[in-house]
């Protein structure tokens, strides 16, 4: 471990009994969910520094420590020390007088581990009674000296005891906090440092300093967020496949057999869109329950989707026609983009499709002749992009949601999301104003009709991050 005591990144030791949350508590603080939890007690063996970065520059350490051993017999060797003994001295003598000695091994980790950081975290269970063994780690952590914090780690309803662990916290540390590693969001976190900064007016500058980056890094986050929804937006709404149309092919079963690999490829570029959310928020093994019935686990092009997420069928024909769609698009936009809706070239129907009526929405279809296409030099289907725009408003509810989810789950947590359970504070593209609509529709037909999309793409990222804000600061608890 390297000694922090004089370095300009403050460093925190967090320690504890064996099993009281430590580990969760550093793995939400740093962002970092590859940190192993286990409710097994030792599981902590070493002291691990973990460090806070931004543009790989470190702003905070923190120190995951083993759980206490022998804190009885530790601290009546310590009583027998100098009272003006500073932390690495006590630290040195500790390990030298029970080197070898596999009972003390934890507390004398512990004990350098304090030594070479600024301050420490001490993390209790309050929903278990105090006991002898609490009493005299809180007296160890006094007698070094360092400033400290506790931390009431909530588990859920565990307050029997709180009190009784508060009267005993407030006599030996700064200050003392309830927070719950497993559920914490981002505003929560920035409140803990806020408190911390308050316990030490030595380093009240340096944790304000380490508070406004991250919160400015906070804002960066969701400002890239709404670009990689304006990218999936960019590349769904233009995207189009091709293939032959060989001799004796009847146009229908080509485009039949053409779906599959086009939802399949919307289903990817939507994955891959999801998957720099998640590296934007440092979530590395987080995972969505596919064995539930949240909305946002039924797949892009489910009935369910379409239903409850984008526009009703009432806004969709108005924000087309403002978007100025195309007569037949926007037709089919009135009736809800409950069909294919698949058009030939020229805007005549493709009737008889078996088995797609009523089904879900995909794309227009083109036939094209031999000679329009040199490189092909021979007929073939081409199918997309979206005929609608509604596809385009499905997109961004799902990625809102998704966002929405991921920016605010702990680090700590480990059970799969089910995102789908904040459809009901989330607001949907079809509570939005019509003029926020508009940004969608707008950008979404000049993508369709192949235009140059600058100024549409510009309104669109100010209208999500507009929105992203607004939910944002609605849930700043």
């Amino acid at each position: 471990m390297m000694n922090t005591e004089h370095s300009e990144v403050l460093s925190f030791a967090v320690v504890g009994h064996p099993n009281e949350g430590k580990s969760s508590v550093v793995s939400t603080l740093t962002e970092r969910d590859d940190i192993r939890i286990s409710s097994t007690p030792g599981e902590t063996e070493h002291a691990v520094e973990y460090t806070v970065e931004l543009d790989h520059k470190p702003l905070l350490r923190f120190v995951d420590t083993p759980g206490f051993q022998v804190p009885r017999k530790t601290l009546k060797w310590l009583s027998k020390r100098p009272v003006d003994e500073d932390a690495q001295a006590i630290s040195d003598s500790f390990n030298r007088d029970f080197s070898g000695r596999s009972a003390f091994v934890h507390d004398g980790r512990i004990l350098q581990a304090v030594a070479e950081t600024h301050g420490v975290l001490y993390v209790i269970d309050a929903g278990k009674p105090i006991g002898p063994d609490d009493f005299a780690e809180m007296e160890i952590l006094r007698r070094l000296g360092k400033t400290r914090m506790a931390i009431i780690n909530s588990k859920g309803d565990d307050s029997e005891f709180e009190d009784q662990w508060r009267a005993a916290l407030n006599r030996h540390f700064n200050a003392v906090r309830r927070f719950n590693a497993r559920e914490a969001v981002f505003e929560e976190r920035i409140r803990l440092l806020s408190a911390l900064r308050l316990t030490g007016q030595h380093w009240e500058e340096t944790l304000e300093g380490v508070i406004s980056a991250l919160e400015n890094d906070r804002e960066g986050r969701f400002s890239r967020a709404a670009d990689i929804i304006c990218s999936l937006i960019a590349d769904c709404m233009s995207k189009t496949i091709k293939a032959p149309l060989k001799d004796g092919e009847k146009p229908e079963d080509v485009q039949l057999s053409m779906m599959p690999s086009y939802a399949d490829w919307l289903r990817g570029r939507e994955a891959s869109a999801q998957k720099e959310i998640r590296e934007e928020f440092r979530h590395r093994h987080f995972e969505m329950d596919l064995n539930n019935d949240d909305l946002m686990n039924h797949d892009l092009f489910a009935r369910e989707t379409w239903r409850v997420l984008g526009l009703n069928r009432k806004q969709l024909a108005t924000v087309s026609a403002l978007a100025g769609a195309a007569a037949g698009a926007a037709m089919d936009l009135a009736l809800g983009e409950i069909t294919f809706g698949i058009f030939m070239a020229g805007g005549a129907l493709l009737a008889g499709v078996s088995g797609l009526a009523g089904s879900r929405p995909l794309s227009q279809m083109k036939v094209r002749v031999a000679g329009i296409n040199q490189q092909l030099g021979r007929r073939y289907i081409e199918l997309g992009p979206p005929k609608g725009v509604q596809m385009a408003f499905i997109l961004v509810d799902r990625a809102l949601l998704y966002l929405d989810t991921v920016s605010r789950w702990a680090h700590a947590k480990r059970e799969k999301a089910y995102p789908g359970k904040l459809l009901s504070t989330l607001p949907m593209t079809r509570q939005w104003s019509r003029k926020k609509q508009a940004a969608v529709s707008r950008f979404a037909v000049k993508l369709i009709k192949g235009k140059s999309t600058e100024q549409e793409l510009d309104n669109l990222r100010i209208v999500l991050i507009d929105v992203i804000k607004t939910v944002e600061e609605s849930r700043d608890i």
